[in-house]
């Protein structure tokens, strides 16, 4: 006989199961029934506590980056540095180059950052010469009175 509570195999002549101490004398079912009832347990435990045996396959999306994407990171050789660094240093004309190296949306990354850096180096260059040009401004104009 088994016990109704846990399954264990009991003995007929001490009436309590030696597993969980219940009292199976009368309650004590058969092994066929035990079995099935241990069986269906042992699923409901599965289903319940552990995950499933075969691991359902959820298929990913795959990300293909944009070949302008790609085009605009490609490194930019040492001649087309010197040649951007040339057209930069134009007057005008360089200024607007940089602008639109800067702020453009198909040109290459590196050479936007270089305009970008190049373009705060101006700024800060600018900035600069006006702090320490006001006094020496104010300085001649009050030599001049």
């Amino acid at each position: 006989m088994f016990c109704p509570k846990c399954g264990t195999n009991v003995n007929n002549d001490t009436g309590l199961c030696s597993i969980c101490g219940t009292d199976v004398t009368s309650k004590a079912i058969p092994q066929e029934q035990a079995q099935t009832q241990l069986q269906k347990e042992q699923v409901n435990f599965r289903n319940k506590y552990l995950p499933p045996t075969k691991p359902q396959y959820i298929p990913q999306p795959v990300y293909q980056p944009k070949t302008a994407a790609l085009s605009n990171a490609t490194p930019m050789s040492v001649v087309e540095y010197i040649l951007t660094l040339i057209v930069s240093l134009i007057p005008v004309i360089g200024f607007i180059m940089l602008l639109v190296w800067a702020f453009g949306s198909s040109i290459n990354q590196n050479k936007k950052n270089f305009a970008r850096a190049v373009l705060l180096i101006l700024i800060i260059g600018v900035a600069i010469g006006i702090f320490f040009s006001i006094p020496s401004t104010m300085i001649l104009s009050s030599q001049k009175k």
